[in-house]
């Protein structure tokens, strides 16, 4: 991901995963700038030798994808369910796009969102 002009500086980058279903999780990353919040989707690249190499570089799904891209005062958090001792299940909610991401989160990272996110 690449930063805007008016972003200039990277705050937060987490390897986190998404609950895209109620059993589905996705590995990726948490970025937050001064400006906005990214959930980047990673994809796994398979292994096959020089030939799947060269065509999964070229594939378009096995690169990163910006899945959920919001600004920093248009977003809200909620704490969700509990997983295990430390971590449990945050919702994004973006105000503009009607739009929702459920993360799993740990402490350490939402004390460091709190004061730049509405939670």
């Amino acid at each position: 991901m690449e930063l805007h002009e008016n972003e200039k500086e990277l705050l937060r980058k987490s390897p986190i995963l998404w609950y895209k279903k109620k059993i589905q999780a996705v590995p990726g990353s948490l970025i937050v700038t001064n400006q906005r919040v990214v959930f980047e989707q990673h994809k796994i690249k398979p292994i096959g030798g020089l030939l799947g190499s060269l065509f999964t570089s070229a594939s378009k799904k096995t690169r990163d994808e910006i899945i959920f891209s919001e600004t920093l005062t248009s977003i809200s958090v909620e704490k969700g369910k509990k997983i295990n001792k430390k971590s449990f299940k945050a919702i994004f909610k973006s105000a503009t796009s009607d739009s929702e991401m459920v993360l799993m989160v740990d402490d350490s990272l939402m004390a460091e969102l709190e004061p730049l996110l509405k939670v």
